[in-house]
């Protein structure tokens, strides 16, 4: 006999549940939450796998250079709206670094979504969540700007801001 099969309600509830516990353990979006707590503190000393080939940069290799770090996940719908506007971002500031990062379980999950978006630029992928919690990264989307000298000027839990802090660091895009 075969395995009882589940009802369409039993699996919409088993979704729903994910969900629930994906945001409670990982949330997306910056309703209610506090500052980032890497403010003005030295950029946690990290190698970035860039995608298929590995290709590893480390942040030391970065001083002297403005870069901005995004970490997005791919069911977060506050990410996407994030990660459209760094296209635009990038024309304005061609002279910052963006390091974009995915933090979904499979990594075709992240290169789907930047795929969709139109995403250029390399994207690395943090499954392990070693970049995040070094980072101190607690919701996605999470956007960072660190100074020529690798201090950590802006974090926010969305893109709002960006090109402010960014153009304080470079002059007006």
């Amino acid at each position: 006999m075969p395995p009882p099969r589940a009802t369409l309600v039993e699996v919409v509830v088993g979704v729903a549940k994910t969900v629930v516990l994906a945001w409670a353990v990982f949330g997306c979006g910056s309703g209610g939450l506090g500052p980032y707590p890497l403010v003005g503190s030295a950029a946690p000393r990290a190698s970035f796998a860039w995608g298929r080939d590995a290709i590893s940069v480390d942040t030391r290799v970065l001083t002297g250079r403005v870069v901005v770090v995004v970490f997005f996940a791919s069911w977060c719908d506050s990410c996407r709206d994030t990660l459209q506007r760094l296209e635009g971002f990038r024309t304005r500031y061609p002279e910052a670094v963006v390091l974009v990062v995915g933090l979904d379980r499979l990594r075709q999950d992240s290169e789907e979504l930047a795929r969709t978006l139109g995403i250029g630029g390399p994207m690395a992928w943090d499954s392990t969540r070693t970049l995040t919690r070094r980072w101190l990264v607690s919701h996605v989307p999470c956007v960072l700007v660190l100074d020529r000298e690798g201090i950590i000027r802006f974090g926010a839990w969305d893109s709002e801001g960006l090109d402010v802090a960014v153009g304080a660091l470079l002059g007006p895009g």
